[in-house]
């Protein structure tokens, strides 16, 4: 199994797709997003930013055993059908832990975790 992320640039919140081969032709396979040290323009500023923001989906490989993440259609999860980004634009935070201290604001990065 191969998975690539495909981006223009290394910002996260710029278009980028999530893409993964050599898996099983037809099968659904479970797909979640984990972000860190994510800012999100709508979160409340009293949000500790070391919260992980989460989203999943359910999707099907195509015949050739493959899943593109902005071409494929989530069966269901955090989004449903087909969205560029669906799984980014739809993550949450995991809890509401508020800050306690000077937040400092670190790059984001995500984690893809594929489940089957």
């Amino acid at each position: 199994m191969t998975i690539t992320i495909i981006s223009d640039n290394e910002l996260t919140d710029c278009p980028f797709d999530i893409v993964i081969r050599q898996l099983k032709p037809l099968a659904l396979y479970k797909i979640e997003m984990t972000l860190f040290n994510y800012y999100n323009i709508n979160a409340p500023m009293t949000l500790d930013c070391d919260i992980p923001w989460k989203s999943y989906g359910y999707y099907y490989s195509d015949h050739q055993g493959s899943i593109s993440v902005n071409q494929t259609i989530c069966q269901e999860g955090s989004y449903q059908g087909q969205s560029n980004m669906g799984l980014f634009f739809n993550s949450r935070p995991q809890e509401l832990k508020k800050v306690n201290k000077l937040g400092v604001w670190r790059t984001s990065h995500y984690i893809v975790i594929l489940r089957y």
